[in-house]
């Protein structure tokens, strides 16, 4: 999933890849994780948001990479998780 966040997948897309129907996939994943796919999924965006921003990229171009649709997205994702916006990533 992490070499691939800029590009558009589905849960059936994963399960494909390793050979399981999207129902075994969701449960083996928490029952081995302890969070489900879409958590793992969000955390992953966000430590790439964060990495791309402090490497001064802009944002446009920070949500794009880390596969969401706007920076109004990226701004929702990192203000969840973290409690700031794209402009006070330096604080995180």
């Amino acid at each position: 999933m992490t070499k691939h966040l800029h590009t558009s997948f589905t849960l059936e897309d994963m399960a494909d890849y390793v050979y399981m129907s999207s129902r075994n996939l969701t449960r083996l994943f928490k029952k081995t994780t302890g969070i489900t796919i879409g958590a793992y999924l969000e955390k992953l965006r966000v430590d790439k948001a964060i990495h791309l921003l402090a490497d001064g990229n802009k944002v446009s171009y920070v949500a794009n990479q880390c596969g969401l649709k706007s920076t109004n997205q990226l701004r929702a994702l990192l203000k969840k998780h973290k409690g700031v916006l794209p402009v006070n990533f330096t604080y995180i």
